[in-house]
């Protein structure tokens, strides 16, 4: 039986100019991204690809920026993933469940 992997698409609330790199996880996006850049000229959404993509152990090319590009929610595309939860296992994060 072959797996294949599929793009995951996640929700990323990015936090600019922040003290340290890290990833964790939100109860109302799927994962807070902490990044030192700025955010101009597009490197504060770099910074947040590089860290996921070294992270994850993947390259920088698996991962798109879907949307929100000029807004602090991205939705960013990964690839060769199953699924959500294999994503926060790599980066030993829990996943959030929220019930309403």
């Amino acid at each position: 039986m072959q797996v294949v992997s599929m793009a995951i698409i996640l929700d990323i609330k990015v936090i600019p100019r922040a003290r340290k790199q890290a990833l964790k996880t939100d109860a109302v996006y799927d994962m807070r991204c902490y990044v030192t850049s700025p955010p101009e000229d597009n490197k504060a959404n770099h910074e947040v690809i590089v860290l996921l993509a070294h992270s994850l152990g993947i390259s920088k090319s698996s991962i798109t920026l879907l949307a929100g590009a000029t807004a602090r929610i991205k939705r960013i595309s990964i690839e060769g993933f199953e699924s959500k939860e294999s994503i926060f296992k790599q980066l030993h994060l829990e996943v959030q469940h929220v019930l309403f």
